[in-house]
């Protein structure tokens, strides 16, 4: 089972309040590469939205991004029409330091209460806060991350069910390799899981070398962690931060 289902699971079983002594058994399996629609063409998003005045614009971490992204057009293959208009808000409020916008983009399981509420799952909760999510940003680089993550990384789609009868269904920047060979048993490389042109992506998004994050993939873990975000096929955001 992989680390992102993992994860998964147990958001699921604390925002529903579940009691039940057995732990969700998802029935679908890992991440499934899309690819079922057309390449799309790629575009350039640019963004003029004035962001709100007692905030420098200096002070945005996306600031450096000079308001557009070029998009990488398997960033957005395969979702559906919600999911792709909360990629583009997620971006446009993100390029133009929109902290409000980002605030108010509905986001998972709102109807379960606090949990969903306070959007614990996009940057630990600080979107519930203007001053705590501006200095978030300055800290962690949150909103750079996000334009980049959703433009130019490929995109995962993620489904199952859970034995509470929940069927989910969502879409994850970056996708998660699959290092495990289950044919011969063995553990995979990076190189011999991604391309290179991925990698070298995914690398940027982190602030890595190509060869750093082949490095920290590599044994004796194995294991993968990367900025990501997870959006589901209804347009709710569920998901922000490091995933690993």
């Amino acid at each position: 089972m992989s680390k992102l289902v993992v994860l998964l699971v147990g958001l699921i079983l604390l925002l529903a309040g579940c009691t039940s002594d057995s732990a969700p058994d998802p029935a679908s399996g890992p991440l499934v590469v899309i690819g079922t629609s057309p390449t799309p063409t790629r575009t350039t998003t640019t963004t003029t939205t004035t962001p709100r005045a007692s905030i420098d614009p200096t002070e945005c971490s996306a600031v450096d991004l000079d308001g557009e992204v070029e998009d990488y057009p398997g960033a957005y293959d395969g979702l559906t029409n919600p999911a792709e208009a909360t990629r583009k808000a997620i971006i446009e409020a993100a390029l133009s330091c929109d902290f409000d916008a980002l605030m108010v983009i509905p986001v998972v399981f709102p109807e379960y209460g606090p949990a969903g509420e306070d959007r614990t799952y996009i940057f630990g909760g600080v979107t519930t806060d203007f001053d705590e999510f501006v200095a978030y940003d300055q800290d962690h680089g949150v909103l750079r991350k996000l334009a980049l993550t959703l433009s130019s990384v490929p995109v995962d789609r993620f489904e199952t069910e859970f034995n509470t009868g929940l069927h989910l269904i969502g879409f994850v920047w970056p996708p998660e390799p699959d290092l495990y060979d289950n044919q011969t048993s063995t553990k995979l490389t990076l190189e011999e899981t991604w391309d290179a042109d991925t990698i070298e992506r995914v690398a940027a998004l982190n602030d890595l070398t190509s060869a750093e994050l082949i490095a920290s993939v590599a044994e004796p873990f194995n294991s993968f962690s990367s900025f990501g975000v997870l959006i589901l096929d209804d347009g709710r955001w569920f998901y922000a931060n490091d995933i690993g």
